[in-house]
């Protein structure tokens, strides 16, 4: 009979694999993806503060107490200061003004902290017993399709060329299996640091909400203010509907 370790690695290589739905919708053509690409933010800002709200600091509470607001603030300010060093380093070199925006790196570097989550979730599940393992992999996967959506239109947003945007997508999702490593080496000890890190990821997540806002109010027609309204609402249904699920 397969080990819980041979069935965490398949689960978190199909849950990776939903990083790949960004090739889809590279064939869509360019004039008509540009299009959709505010539609995508809108929907990953829905994403995010669903799963924020919902899922992280719900979960993160109630293992860390309110230890977990300490470790949301310190992630918020990270990001803060994050933002603050890209925008210093693209204002010393001035080729780079007109590549791509802070916000597209803070937004994988909080993508690879979440794929890290969900691999630690995965394999503590399997530890446990199969089923739970199974169940696990579901609503995870379940989890990722809104949110690679809206995180691959936020990095075309941030001005990633199409062909990275995928590239860096499947990258980060690859840390899930850094996640399923430390799952299955530290076990028992799971539970407390994956609580710690989705407090933190959280904080991240919502600086990143605020800024993608900030952009988005600059595009001003109502055509597009109303997509993007709609957008946000079916991200966040979404979020809302998994926790059943889950």
């Amino acid at each position: 009979m397969p080990s819980p370790l041979f069935h965490g690695i398949i689960s978190v290589l199909i849950v990776s694999l939903i990083s790949l739905i960004g090739v889809t919708i590279l064939a869509v053509s360019t004039k008509k993806g540009d299009r959709f690409v505010s539609l995508f933010v809108g929907l990953a800002i829905g994403a995010l503060i669903g799963d924020v709200m919902i899922h992280l600091l719900p979960e993160s509470y109630e293992t860390l107490g309110l230890a977990s607001s300490a470790l949301f603030l310190t992630g918020f300010l990270t990001f803060f200061a994050m933002e603050k060093f890209l925008h210093w380093r693209h204002g010393h070199h001035p080729r780079e003004r007109h590549g791509v925006a802070p916000v597209g790196i803070m937004n994988l570097v909080a993508d690879s902290l979440h794929n890290l989550i969900d691999g630690l979730l995965i394999g503590a599940s399997y530890i446990v017993s199969f089923p739970i393992g199974l169940a696990t992999t579901v609503a995870v996967v379940l989890h990722e399709i809104p949110q690679e959506i809206g995180d691959f239109g936020v990095l075309l947003h941030a001005g990633f060329r199409r062909r990275w945007a995928v590239l860096f997508n499947v990258l980060s999702a690859l840390f899930a299996f850094i996640g399923l490593a430390l799952a299955f080496t530290y076990g028992g000890q799971v539970e407390q640091f994956s609580s710690q890190v989705i407090a933190f990821s959280a904080g991240g997540f919502i600086y990143i909400v605020a800024v993608l806002i900030r952009q988005l109010s600059k595009e001003m027609t109502a055509v597009r203010a109303i997509g993007q309204m709609v957008a946000i609402l079916v991200g966040i249904t979404a979020m809302w509907f998994l926790a059943f699920l889950e």
